[in-house]
């Protein structure tokens, strides 16, 4: 019965702890931020002189231990620059065979491979949508919308997925509001080839959604970057390193925490057959591994923190298994076009695609390649690929599609 009563009071504090920094968070202006850092820059290097005058304090005069203080404060802050602003990387561009370009004056903010359908969609930041049969990529066509009796179809869209069942086919679009993000769903017109839309919801308790993942018609694997929705505090987020992040089971009706302490989620994907689930940490340049259990609850197997680059956008190989990573290797590039996209000069142009092979079932053994990098000089900020029967496909939404056929994955 005593440890029953500590364990509680120790969750108790710790609700209580989470609650005051999110009520001081909540409180901070936005002019306080700059303060709040050269603060927490000056405690981190008093905490470390002490800390360094403790160690050589037995065996070194009070000038021996002035100079080694500040030779150590010099060296954690470079090192600490150079992991942030990644000041020693250097992109060579490859590409794994000749490719060619598709759509090049579009902004394709998402493609999706459909294997019931044997099509690849592709889809605008404005809703446009196209599609190509998997076997002829390079014959694209445009896919008309039918809205019905709704009159509000401005589209914005961050990302989309499906869920097929019963011999119909859902797409899921989240659609960026002001104050929120509304879920979508059209279902698909095999006959003329068209989306007939069919709902559109939001929760309320997760006003804003970065990736969504559905197994079912109306039960969802939803991905909130930060546990605030004000951009000055996901910025604080940022700074303090909490790692506030969350993936959602929403049932239909309400949502719940299925896993937490994430930094920075962007993209879920989801091997249904081995109900393994993926989700890719931007800061923490990390691969969450998770296991689906019956309820839909999650337990993490591991990570993979071995692909030294910021992970933005996955594409599960259903044949083969493998995770194909889309990734920008400058993180800070990555922040400032997340927060300020209009500020042109600072977006990231430099891309990367890796590729995870796992070695064995238990998803705890892999190898990593890398199939394509660019400089961002011939191609730039690539944000999705797909690879389908020896065949590439990278996504930009400044340089439209970039088919690489005639591949050999055994190698690649």
């Amino acid at each position: 019965m005593v440890k029953s009563k500590k364990k509680k009071e120790v969750n108790a504090n710790s609700s209580r702890n989470k609650k005051d920094v999110v009520y001081v968070m909540e409180n901070i202006k936005d002019h306080d931020v700059n303060i709040m850092c050269k603060d927490m820059e000056n405690v981190n290097n008093d905490v470390k002189a002490t800390d360094n005058r403790k160690i050589l304090s037995s065996r070194l005069s009070r000038k021996d231990i002035h100079e080694n203080n500040t030779k150590l404060q010099n060296d954690n802050c470079l090192q600490r620059k150079c992991l942030i602003l990644d000041l020693n990387r250097v992109i060579i561009s490859h590409q794994p065979s000749s490719c060619f370009g598709a759509l090049t004056n579009s902004q394709i903010y998402g493609m999706l491979n459909v294997p019931e359908l044997d099509l690849i969609f592709y889809i605008e930041k404005e809703g446009k949508l196209f599609s190509s049969p998997s076997d002829e990529i390079e014959r694209i066509t445009e896919n008309a919308l039918y809205w019905k009796e709704e009159t509000d179809i401005s589209l914005k869209i961050k990302g989309f997925n499906y869920w097929s069942g019963h011999g119909n086919v859902f797409f899921y679009l989240i659609n960026s509001k002001s104050s929120f993000d509304e879920i979508l769903i059209f279902s698909w017109e095999r006959k003329h080839q068209r989306f007939i839309f069919s709902k559109r919801f939001n929760i309320h308790s997760l006003n804003r959604i970065e990736s969504i993942l559905p197994i079912d018609y109306d039960r969802l694997y939803l991905i909130a970057s930060f546990y605030f929705e004000n951009i000055h505090l996901q910025k604080i987020e940022i700074i303090l390193r909490l790692a506030w992040g969350s993936i959602h089971m929403y049932d239909g009706k309400k949502s719940v925490i299925v896993a937490d302490r994430l930094s920075m989620p962007t993209s879920i994907s989801m091997d249904k057959k081995k109900k393994i689930l993926y989700v890719s940490e931007l800061i923490g340049r990390t691969v969450k591994i998770y296991e689906v259990k019956n309820d839909l609850s999650l337990n993490e197997i591991t990570e993979i923190n071995s692909i030294l680059t910021s992970p933005s956008q996955l594409y599960l190989e259903s044949s083969s298994g493998d995770v194909w990573i889309t990734a920008n290797p400058f993180l800070w590039k990555q922040l400032t076009s997340y927060f300020y996209p209009i500020v042109k000069e600072t977006k990231s142009k430099e891309s990367q695609i890796i590729r995870i092979r796992f070695q064995g079932t238990d998803q705890k053994t892999w190898v990593i390649t890398e199939p394509f990098a660019e400089s961002g000089i011939n191609y730039n900020n690539a944000n999705g690929v797909i690879a389908i029967k020896e065949t590439m496909i990278v996504s930009s939404p400044t340089n439209g599609l970039l088919i690489c056929p005639q591949l050999n994955m055994k190698i690649l």
